[in-house]
């Protein structure tokens, strides 16, 4: 907004919506994965502060809502139909530096959002664990088994290494609690082994990808934080918004690599462990694919084959 007296109009208008609210309408376009649309599409929708609306998609995958913002700028939605993973999404009415609205309704009026809902495609029984791993010591690698979730031998009962790690930490500085480094590197147990991090699908109910690559794999996870109590100098970590895909046991057999595939979810936490000053410890979410060079990922979120107590809820549930 280049003039200052339209500039001034809105923030007039803002505070007016604030107090007594402002009209909205959105049209969705709901289409699956190949941008086919979707009709039969169960919709709630809810402008903020506003009792919402209910409604299926047309024939042609659309479904218009219009209300009123009470005390907000936004636009919450949850979308189902059976044979799809939910979506659910909020669409941002206010966007800062934009003017949007206009005699009491938000612009631009009445668009278009297109939502994809995605298929439910081969969910299969996977390995699945929320491990706590806690380091025999620090500054060397450590193997591990996420088939059996454990240290490989001679420090736990594994038996093959998928991944190596090492915990790294120190307090050289001062004694102060916000004064320290922390590392930690994940790498692939063998040389073909490695990683992609990909960025989730956060408005989806099954947030990866189906399968995993073929290529593009990195040998290593490396997270660190380095800072004083008043400077952070470094920092590299983990966030939940992302997953990691690894490929692991690779091997190559008459001259054809095989390979197991699995994901590990975003926000691995790792630190000291508390009953052991000598090493550390990382907790890792994983998900392991356990047919030889099997690139699914699509976990069927009930048939863990570790066989967990029917009490246990600290696996993921997600897909």
């Amino acid at each position: 907004m280049a003039d200052h007296e339209g500039w001034e109009r809105y923030r007039e208008e803002r505070g007016e919506a604030s107090r007594s609210g402002a009209k909205g309408k959105a049209t969705f376009h709901v289409v699956d994965t190949d941008g086919n649309s979707v009709a039969g599409a169960d919709i709630a929708a809810c402008f903020f502060g506003d009792s919402g609306a209910r409604g299926q998609t047309d024939a042609d995958g659309l479904f218009t809502v219009e209300g009123r913002t009470l005390n907000g700028a936004s636009l919450s939605y949850t979308v189902n139909k059976q044979g799809f993973y939910q979506t659910r999404a909020t669409y941002q009415l206010g966007k800062r530096g934009y003017r949007c609205i206009e005699n009491g309704r938000w612009i631009p009026w009445n668009p278009t959002l297109r939502v994809t809902l995605k298929e439910i495609r081969k969910p299969i029984p996977m390995y699945v664990r929320k491990a706590k791993i806690v380091f025999p010591g620090r500054n060397e690698y450590f193997r591990y088994d996420l088939l059996v979730g454990d240290w490989v031998e001679p420090h736990g009962k594994g038996n093959t290494a998928d991944i190596s790690l090492m915990y790294q930490a120190s307090r050289s500085r001062s004694s102060e609690y916000l004064d320290f480094t922390k590392e930690l590197e994940i790498r692939g147990a063998n040389e073909l082994d490695g990683f992609i991090l990909v960025t989730k699908d956060g408005w989806s109910k099954f947030g990866t990808l189906y399968e995993a690559p073929t290529a593009g794999y990195f040998p290593s996870i490396n997270l660190c934080v380095d800072r004083t109590p008043t400077n952070i100098i470094r920092r590299l970590e983990s966030s939940t918004s992302d997953y990691y895909v690894f490929k692991s046991r690779t091997r190559l057999v008459d001259g054809v690599e095989v390979s197991h595939y699995g994901k590990i979810l975003g926000g691995i936490d790792y630190g000291s462990a508390a009953a052991d000053k000598v090493g550390g410890s990382a907790t890792l979410s994983y998900y392991f694919n356990p047919t030889p060079n099997d690139r699914n990922l699509e976990f069927d979120g009930k048939n863990n084959l570790f066989k967990p107590d029917w009490r246990d809820y600290t696996w993921p549930k997600e897909p």
